[in-house]
């Protein structure tokens, strides 16, 4: 039996994967992909960086007003 290498490709910001002579959709979630492609894979620096607009967006909504 004879192998052959295939590589296969995961395009994020295209959402394909390829191989051989083949393209296939393949999908991963909005924050995930933004976070892979951006290269900001930890959601406590992004939530801790984003501090301020949080706390702005917070004070506008009227279910967690006063907490």
């Amino acid at each position: 039996m004879t192998e052959t290498a295939c590589y296969v490709t995961y395009d994020l910001e295209e959402q394909e994967v390829r191989f051989a002579d083949r393209v296939v959709k393949a999908t991963v979630s909005d924050g995930p992909r933004t976070r892979l492609v951006a290269g900001t894979r930890d959601s406590t620096v992004l939530l801790l960086e984003a501090g301020a607009s949080i706390e702005a967006t917070t004070g506008t909504l009227p279910h967690v007003k006063g907490y």
